[in-house]
């Protein structure tokens, strides 16, 4: 889980980079985004960017706790449900790692049978 702290706008997309950058060799992430309370459309776009790159090397990304106006902004740009699955956006962290164990263990055990859509392989938490 990545937790996302203050306003994401382009000129501090960088440190956001860096630190997924390294993720791109995971299953998945979910980026905790509680303490985001201002996104503009250069963070925006920053921030797809990231995702599609992270999409492109395999890793699946959820998003948990978004606040109204950035997750206004991310749907009117398509990119939160969009690039992001409106099944793969979740009110809280909790219910977003929940799902992604969930398939975590039905790609164990492909007897069990989660009840969202397809996940990934595995969670960074």
């Amino acid at each position: 889980m990545v937790e996302v702290h203050g306003s994401l706008f382009f000129g501090n997309a960088g440190p956001l980079q860096r630190k997924l950058g390294p993720m791109r060799d995971a299953d998945a992430i979910i980026l905790h985004m509680g303490d985001v309370r201002y996104l503009d459309q250069s963070g925006v776009y920053a921030l797809s960017d990231l995702i599609n790159d992270l999409a492109e090397a395999g890793t699946v990304t959820y998003i948990a706790e978004l606040h109204e106006e950035p997750r206004d902004l991310l749907a009117r740009l398509g990119v939160a449900p969009g690039i992001v699955a409106a099944s793969r956006i979740f009110s809280t962290a909790e219910e977003a790692v929940r799902v992604a164990m969930a398939w975590e263990a039905s790609r164990r055990d492909p007897s069990k049978v989660a009840e969202s859509e397809p996940g990934p392989e595995s969670v960074v938490v």
